[in-house]
């Protein structure tokens, strides 16, 4: 595939850098050693040093290819890509992303105003001098969301309203996923925050957000710099085509951004939900590199 073969030659460019390099050092390293009369040595060292270094990057190069020419073509990952498991996962992964987004809707102060939803799939992970542990895969798809709402009324009552919605485990969790209560990311925190006025005796608290496993909640502050949620990126007007498949859609429409969403109520809050689900942390549709 062509970012393979632009890899490899990037590889080749950089070892015989490296030879010539470390030819030059060594050289000079001799002639300080052993004077003017080194010379014969020099030369029959540059001649050792030309063939040892072309041999190995033939070598290095052969291995590239090698591993290139293993992985599947790209219209081959295009066609696992648009396969009926692929459409059927994609699917129901895209129900679950909009049950969520419907779910946080329902707390009462809060308004959706628009979505942007990015679908991609990308092929495997080859073996090279930067990463020696190909993939487990030779198509990964995964598909991520992020929501945006307008606030209205008071913020502790919204937070309160999210935890008794149940959507997920607000809050920072140790090793065994278990959840700290009033860790940071918590509701908890969140409210003490607001009660304490962002302050305690040591200093200022770290601004709140809501965080479990594949979901994050921010929204605009109001305390101190008055931080404000990031505005959303539009969708690129093309993709490389080495991407097996890439879908990005903003609904309504693309015109949509906090900008407008804050002009109209004020304040915006942000629900981000990631590609990889937990807890194994995988796309909704993988298949498998072949043994």
């Amino acid at each position: 595939m062509r970012h393979e073969y632009e890899y490899s030659c990037r590889i080749i460019r950089q070892l015989t850098r490296w030879k010539l390099q470390t030819r030059s050092r060594l050289v000079t390293q001799l002639t300080l050693n052993e004077g003017p009369m080194a010379m014969p040595r020099r030369q029959q060292f540059v001649v050792w040093y030309k063939k040892a270094g072309s041999a190995f990057c033939a070598v290095a190069l052969m291995g590239l290819s090698s591993a290139c020419s293993q992985e599947p073509k790209a219209a081959k990952l295009r066609e696992m890509a648009i396969s009926d498991e692929a459409q059927t996962k994609r699917a129901v992964r895209k129900a679950e992303i909009g049950e969520l987004i419907e779910q946080l809707g329902s707390v009462n102060g809060l308004r959706h105003a628009f979505t942007k939803v990015v679908d991609q799939c990308v092929g495997p992970r080859s073996t090279n001098f930067k990463d020696q542990v190909p993939s487990d895969y030779q198509l990964s798809c995964s598909m991520t969301a992020v929501a945006y709402y307008g606030v209205r009324g008071n913020i502790e009552e919204i937070l309160s309203g999210i935890d008794r919605i149940k959507i997920a485990d607000w809050g920072t969790h140790n090793a065994l996923g278990k959840r700290l209560p009033g860790s940071p990311g918590s509701v908890e925190y969140a409210l003490d925050y607001y009660q304490k006025g962002g302050l305690r005796e040591d200093g200022r608290m770290p601004e709140p957000n809501l965080e479990a496993p594949g979901l994050k909640i921010t929204w605009d502050q109001r305390l101190f710099n008055k931080k404000r949620v990031e505005d959303i990126l539009p969708c690129p007007e093309r993709v490389s085509e080495s991407v097996p498949y890439y879908l990005c859609e903003i609904e309504p429409g693309p015109k949509s951004t906090a900008n407008t969403v804050r002009a109209k109520h004020g304040t915006v809050l942000r629900l981000e939900i990631a590609g990889l689900t937990p807890p194994l942390g995988k796309g909704y549709y993988e298949v498998p590199r072949k043994k």
